[in-house]
């Protein structure tokens, strides 16, 4: 019998998802603060969506870690040379660089 139990609970689909796990989850760790605005960006991008009127496909997203400042740029492709010139262009020109470390 404990062995019938035990395989109808490996098939059931709802018991793998609630089943009590033993295995110890790994701790927590500390990351180190942004002390300034602009020292810690969160980069995403977002897409393919709709072609706009400019032509644009994908979406930038950057967050500064410390404020929370959000800005969506809006960009034609995913390449890392758009990405770089967006950031410096709509970031780092309009609001400044981070502190050098």
């Amino acid at each position: 019998m404990f062995k019938e139990v035990k395989n109808l609970v490996n098939k059931c689909e709802i018991c793998k998802k609630c089943k009590y796990s033993n295995i110890p989850k790994i701790p927590l760790t500390v990351t180190a603060t942004a002390h300034y605005s602009f020292e810690k960006l969160f980069l995403d991008l977002y897409g393919p969506m709709p072609v706009t009127f400019n032509g644009n496909v994908y979406l930038l997203t950057v967050q500064c870690e410390l404020s929370k400042f959000v800005k969506a740029i809006e960009i034609p492709d995913k390449k890392a040379e758009t990405v770089a010139k967006a950031l410096v262009e709509e970031i780092f020109l309009r609001y400044g660089m981070s502190k050098p470390l």
